[in-house]
């Protein structure tokens, strides 16, 4: 997506565990586009608060970012359920179409997109990030 001289690019990382093996795409990304980049990584954390495992993992990817500047959304579980609210979804696969395909509508709770939580079901802080980031844009531009 590019707009008035901004560009969103993906890049998939293939599980969370490539974080690092990402720098590469990410350097070549920013290299082929002249303005000022913002990276910013989308975490899943569905086994967050279960698994010790992926707490380590969540926590040495959240600290990298850190280190990077980078910033990080959390995806907590069972966040499709803000853009769906009316139907819970068991089935993976349809978990996954429905994320991708969200249904924006008026019953949607913003303020659990705004959350601070990693570990809280149903949230995520993914308009704390895109606020941050269209912020230092407008502030990029002005100047």
């Amino acid at each position: 997506m590019k707009e008035n001289g901004n560009k969103l690019t993906f890049i998939s990382m293939n599980g969370k565990t490539n974080y690092i093996k990402m720098e590469r795409k990410i350097e070549e990304r920013k290299n082929k586009f002249s303005g000022n980049s913002k990276i910013i990584f989308v975490i899943d954390t569905d086994n967050v608060s279960s698994n010790s495992n992926d707490l380590k993992l969540f926590n040495e990817i959240e600290n990298y970012i850190k280190q990077k500047k980078y910033h990080l959304i959390f995806l907590n579980p069972d966040i499709e359920r803000i853009f769906i609210p009316e139907k819970k979804i068991k089935n993976k696969s349809d978990k996954k179409i429905y994320a991708r395909h969200f249904i924006w509508n008026d019953k949607i709770n913003l303020n659990k997109l705004k959350s601070k939580d990693y570990s809280k079901n149903n949230t995520s802080n993914i308009c704390i990030i895109l606020e941050k980031i269209k912020n230092i844009i407008i502030l990029r531009n002005n100047f």
